[in-house]
């Protein structure tokens, strides 16, 4: 990241992997995201075909972020 640059949004994407012998649906998804500390809480309700035996790639959350959790992130952004 850039000097000065600042966080506006988080774009996380998943990967669902289906090792059962069955098809299943993801329903929905509770995502709760830390940077040191609980940053955020979100949900997917997007519904997902997730295949027998494969992985459904594609699944994928954008998040905004409000001022304090802007800095809450970018604390971490230097980290290793």
């Amino acid at each position: 990241m850039s000097p000065g640059a600042s966080i506006s949004l988080i774009d996380l994407y998943f990967e669902v992997t289906n090792l059962s012998p069955l098809d299943l649906v993801l329903d929905r998804m509770l995502v709760e995201v830390w940077f040191g500390q609980p940053t955020f809480n979100t949900t997917l309700l997007r519904r997902h075909l997730v295949p027998a035996g494969e992985v459904t790639k594609g699944v994928h959350l954008r998040q905004m972020l409000a001022d304090n959790q802007k800095k809450q992130v970018e604390a971490f952004t230097g980290a290793p």
